[in-house]
Formats: C-alpha cells, structure tokens, sequence
C-alpha cells in the first residue's frame, strides 16, 4: 500500500468535517478509513488524528437519530452510491418497512437497491402471466435459468408458462417431429439436420433412442439409404485405398462419404467397411485425440 494513502486521506476527513459535509457511510471507503484511525483498537489508530477530527466535528460521533439516518440515506441514494451493506442493511430494511414513505423515496432514487432475488422472481412471473416473450437475456433470464433454487417460483414458471421451462433440445425434437408428421422433407443442411444426426446416431453424446424409435415410426423414408450411390462411394473408396492412394479430402465427394462411413457419430456410419478401410491403410481412419488428464 502506498504509504502516502493514509495521510492524504487524513487530510481529505479533516477537509470534509471542516467544510461541514456529512460523515462518510461505512460503506464507503472514507468511512471505513475514519473507523480505522479513530477507533483506539483498530491497527491504524492515530491518537492525533483522532483528537482533531472529534474537536472539528464532535456531531459526526454522536450515535444519529433515525431522522439523521435516513436523511444520509437518502442522500446516498441520490447521489448513486452503492445499496448499504453489512451493519446498515439491516437498519435500512427496517426503515423501508416501518416506514412507507422513506422506502418510496429510495425507490424513485435508487431503485436498483431494491433489485432482489424475490422481486425479479415476481417480474418474471408477471411477464409469464402476461404472455410476454420469454426473457433472453440480463437478470430475469438469470433468475428464470436458476428457477430449480425457488421450488415454490418453479412451480408458479411451470403451471403458467410450461413452454419457458422447455430445454432448447426439447423444443428441436418437437419441431422435428411436427415436420416428420407433416411430411417435410428431412432437414439436411441447415441446423435441424445436424441436430437429427446428433439424436438419432447411436454414436452420439446427445443420442436419444426414445426419440429415434419416435421419428423412424413416423417418417421411416428419412432414415432409408441410397445403398446404390453408398455401394458405388464404398467399392471406390476401397479401389482408392489398395491402389496406395491419398485419402480423399473432406471437401470433396469420396471425402465427405468416407467421413460418414467410419465416423462413429455419423448416421451413417458402417463397422464393416471402417475395419475394411483399416486394415488396408489405417492412416485413412482419423483418430480423435485423446484429451490431456
């Protein structure tokens, strides 16, 4: 610490008392330096400092009467510092419930101090009450995220708004199934086709086999295979690998197909031919990385 801090703001104490300003709250750091040097226990007691500062403002160590205390209050508030905190808080919670109209002034001035975990819970309720889109982002999607915390708030969420308690992966399964009994065609390039892999290949960390029995009852024609072009892609693919040559890129046809053939998080991934390939040129199979630890 710079040894300078103390006395400079010994100075800035003695300056403010001698303006005739307000005692600064204990939550500010002024406050908690004055604490610091005029009380005869603390490490940083300053017995001169101490003498001056009580004789230039004795009223700053006169215990405040609740008046006094709300009006400083009050002040902080107004000048935008922070919600009181430690000792004070539960002092200012008292207040603002014994008395209506010192809690309406700090909520027109502050009413940020007044942003609770039961308040947001309530204004997320209201919104869900309302019909109002579910909230995306800030404080509210917050406290809706972490609604498992509340059980009485998760069971208000869930009876009122049961949508807002739907996992994203929920909610794409839904969707596929609605296209699947709508007769669409499968999703193939576009995010839900990706995701109908991940769900539906038994390779996959987010496979669902409930889901895949579901979605082959109702749209069995998504799953069939062109074995024609499959057998032509493999036979090639074979030829390529005895003959000694390099593995097709991804980008290309016989690439992309040998990807999802020896990929085990393909839906289409084929054991027999992936240990045919591997035995011919085992550099043709990519192998993950295995992570560090």
């Amino acid at each position: 610490m710079n040894k300078q801090m103390p006395a400079f703001k010994k100075k800035l104490l003695l300056f403010m008392a001698r303006e005739g300003e307000p005692r600064p709250t204990k939550n500010e750091k002024l406050g908690i330096a004055l604490l610091s040097y005029t009380g005869a226990s603390a490490s940083s007691y300053d017995e001169e400092f101490d003498k001056e500062i009580r004789r230039v403002r004795p009223d700053w160590f006169k215990n405040q009467n609740p008046a006094q205390k709300k009006a400083e209050f009050i002040r902080q508030a107004r000048e935008g510092g922070p919600k009181p905190t430690r000792q004070l808080l539960n002092r200012f919670k008292y207040y603002c419930s014994s008395d209506p109209e010192f809690k309406r002034q700090i909520e027109e001035l502050a009413p940020q101090w007044f942003d609770t975990c039961r308040n947001r819970q309530k204004r997320v309720i209201e919104l869900a009450v309302r019909g109002a889109p579910k909230p995306t982002e800030g404080p509210l999607l917050k406290t809706l995220q972490n609604r498992n915390r509340s059980p009485k708030f998760a069971k208000a969420i869930e009876c009122v708004r049961q949508d807002w308690c739907l996992k994203s992966s929920d909610i794409k399964k839904a969707k596929l199934l609605n296209m699947a009994a709508r007769g669409d065609f499968r999703p193939t390039k576009d995010e839900l086709g990706a995701d109908l892999s991940n769900y539906t290949c038994a390779g996959s960390n987010a496979y669902d086999p409930e889901f895949t029995q579901d979605i082959k009852e109702i749209a069995p024609h998504w799953f069939k295979k062109i074995y024609k072009s499959s057998r032509k892609n493999k036979e090639d693919l074979l030829a390529m690998a005895r003959s000694g040559e390099k593995k097709p890129m991804s980008n290309t046809r016989l690439g992309a197909a040998l990807y999802r053939y020896t990929s085990k998080r393909s839906d289409q991934y084929d054991k027999e031919f992936t240990s045919a390939i591997r035995k011919i040129n085992s550099l043709w199979i990519a192998r993950r990385k295995k992570k560090a630890g």
